[in-house]
């Protein structure tokens, strides 16, 4: 696994697929080769949250954490997506929101 990587969702391309391309450069897997992104977190559920479209406005603080293929998952209201190698202890994790 690469050093942690940073992507910046865009309103053209959902939350989940940056999360999945952004886990993918991580792992340097092909994209179609990780595990159903709904195996971790409602796909649906995490594009919703972060739709900016469905809320008048971008959010402006809080976060959603999870482990997803190997990674420690950190959705940021500002757009961020961060991905790291997953910490032993939080392999198992479920996910978890928070307003920072």
């Amino acid at each position: 696994m690469n050093d942690p990587v940073t992507h910046r969702t865009t309103d053209a391309v959902p939350v989940s697929q940056t999360v999945v391309l952004a886990v993918a450069e991580a792992t340097d897997e092909d994209a179609m080769e990780l595990p159903p992104l709904y195996d971790a977190i409602d796909p649906d559920a995490l594009n919703k949250l972060f739709d900016s479209e469905l809320l008048g406005a971008n959010r402006v603080e809080g976060s959603v954490e999870f482990a997803y293929a190997g990674c420690d998952v950190t959705v940021h209201a500002d757009g961020r997506v961060s991905v790291a190698p997953a910490a032993e202890s939080a392999a198992a994790a479920t996910p978890l929101v928070s307003s920072d």
